[in-house]
């Protein structure tokens, strides 16, 4: 359910990682219920080890949307604007969106860098 919410959504659109989460929330919720019968420890373990599971996969079909389907990256931590440039800051990588205004819109998926607002352009002439 949460992968189909991640998809009914446009990609700028926050609200499906959003759903996603709350998706993965319900889901554990339901997989802590089938760890009763454990001792405490491995039922902590289980659960935290599923949820981290869940987020990891979660993140995986971002990036690979990213990537593939040149699509914006849905969680993304800060989104910075500039002329023709968005820049989208993600906890594992950023995504560097050139040429938003245009017909040959391109989308570079680089390692995290520091950057600020006013020199968001220079990663798109690089």
């Amino acid at each position: 359910m949460p992968l189909q919410l991640l998809l009914s959504f446009p990609s700028e659109s926050s609200w499906g990682a959003i759903y996603s989460v709350f998706g993965a929330i319900i889901s554990l919720i339901g997989v802590s219920r089938f760890t009763k019968k454990l001792s405490y420890l491995k039922r902590l373990l289980c659960n935290f080890g599923y949820f981290l599971i869940f987020i990891l996969i979660l993140m995986a079909i971002d990036y690979i949307g990213v990537v593939n389907i040149h699509q914006a990256p849905r969680f993304s931590l800060v989104k910075v604007s500039g002329d023709s440039v968005i820049y989208y800051d993600t906890p594992f990588y950023d995504v560097v969106r050139c040429n938003v205004n245009k017909d040959n819109e391109t989308f570079k998926v680089i390692k995290n860098q520091e950057y600020t607002s006013d020199h968001v352009d220079d990663f798109c002439q690089q």
